[in-house]
C-alpha cells in the first residue's frame, strides 16, 4: 500500500514541476487540485492500520519465541539433570564395587587364600575395563530415553 501512495506522490510532484516549468503557476495549482483530501487521508489510515497489524503479529510472534525458548532451555535443563545424576550414582556404584573387591582381596591375601586373591582381581581387571556409558549405547538411544515419559531410566 505505501509503494503506491509514494508511486502516485511522485507522480503528482512531477506532474506539477512540469506543469509549474512550462504552463506556470496556475497549471501547477490545477494538478494539485487533483489531489483529493480525503483519498490521502483514508491511504495514509489504512497505510497505518496494516503497519499496527503487522506489528502486532510480530509481536506475537517474538511472544511465541520466548515462550519456546524457555520452554527448550528447561527440557536442556531437566535432561542435563538427569544425566548428571545418572553419572554421579554409576560412579558411586562403581567406587562401591572397587572398595568391596578390594575389601575381599585385603581378606584373602591375609588368609593367604589364593583361588580368592586370583579370582578378586580378575573381577577387578574386569570392573576396571568395563565401560560406565555401556547402558547408554549411544546419545541417540539416551535422548529418545529422555523424550520417552512412559519409560523410566534404571540407575
Amino acid at each position: 500500500m505505501s509503494s503506491d501512495i509514494k508511486k502516485g506522490t511522485t507522480q503528482i510532484v512531477k506532474q506539477s514541476t512540469k506543469a509549474l516549468a512550462t504552463k506556470g503557476p496556475k497549471a501547477a495549482a490545477k494538478v494539485c487540485a487533483a489531489i483529493n483530501p480525503m483519498e490521502v487521508i483514508r491511504d495514509v489510515v489504512k497505510a497505518y492500520g496494516d503497519w499496527k497489524k503487522v506489528k502486532y503479529e510480530n509481536e506475537v510472534k517474538r511472544s511465541k519465541i520466548k515462550s519456546w525458548e524457555k520452554v527448550s532451555l528447561e527440557k536442556i535443563r531437566v535432561q542435563r539433570d538427569i544425566f548428571m545424576t545418572y553419572l554421579d550414582l554409576s560412579f558411586d556404584e562403581r567406587r562401591g564395587n572397587f572398595k568391596s573387591y578390594f575389601k575381599v582381596l585385603d581378606r584373602a591375601v591375609k588368609k593367604q587364600e589364593i583361588q580368592i586373591v586370583t579370582e578378586t582381581l580378575s573381577a577387578i581387571v574386569k570392573l576396571a575395563e568395563s565401560n560406565p556409558f555401556k547402558d547408554l549405547s549411544s546419545v541417540t538411544n539416551f535422548r529418545k530415553t529422555l523424550k520417552d515419559r512412559n519409560q523410566g531410566i534404571d540407575i
